[in-house]
C-alpha cells in the first residue's frame, strides 16, 4: 500500500534531504582542509561536539558531529547533543540568505537555539579557520603549501 505524500510534506522531505547533503559536504570539506591546514587540523582533533539541526515540530533532524579528530554528518540521533538549532521558518533560510540577514533571522525567531553557547563559539572558530584557509589559498601562488 502506497502512502500519499502532500506537497508540503514532500517539500519538507526534500528540504531536509538538502540540509543533510549540505552538512555532509561541509564535513567533507572540513576533513579535506584539516589535512592541509595545521591550525584547522589541530582544532578538529582537539574538539568534541555534536550539533542538531531540527525542524520546528521535531519531525526532521540532521546532526554534525566532531569526535575523535573526525567530523561527519548523520541522520540518526547521537547519544549526546551539545547544541540544537531549531529551524522554525525554513523558507526564510534559503540559499539566498546573506550574512547580514543573520541577525534578522535570529531576532525573528526563525531559528531557535538551545544548549551551551561554548559550542556555538567553537563552531564559529572552526568555520573562521576554514575561511582563513580558503582565503590564504586564493592569495598563494600555485604549488605553494599552507603550513600555518
Amino acid at each position: 500500500m502506497q502512502q500519499s505524500v502532500s506537497g508540503d510534506s514532500l517539500k519538507e522531505k526534500l528540504r531536509w534531504g538538502a540540509i543533510g547533503l549540505g552538512l555532509k559536504v561541509l564535513a567533507s570539506v572540513l576533513r579535506w582542509a584539516s589535512k592541509r591546514d595545521a591550525m584547522l587540523g589541530r582544532a578538529i582533533r582537539e574538539y568534541q561536539g555534536t550539533y542538531r539541526f531540527e525542524s520546528g515540530d521535531g519531525e526532521y533532524a540532521r546532526h554534525l558531529v566532531f569526535a575523535g579528530g573526525r567530523v561527519f554528518a548523520r541522520k540518526q540521533k547521537p547519544e549526546e547533543v551539545h547544541f540544537t538549532f531549531t529551524l522554525h521558518q525554513p523558507d526564510a533560510l534559503g540559499f539566498s540568505s546573506r550574512p547580514d540577514q543573520l541577525l534578522e533571522i535570529l531576532i525573528g525567531n526563525k531559528i531557535g537555539q538551545t544548549g551551551n553557547l561554548y559550542y556555538v563559539y567553537q563552531f564559529g572558530f572552526i568555520m573562521s579557520l576554514l575561511e582563513r584557509y580558503f582565503t590564504s589559498r586564493r592569495r598563494q601562488p600555485k604549488g605553494a603549501v599552507n603550513n600555518a
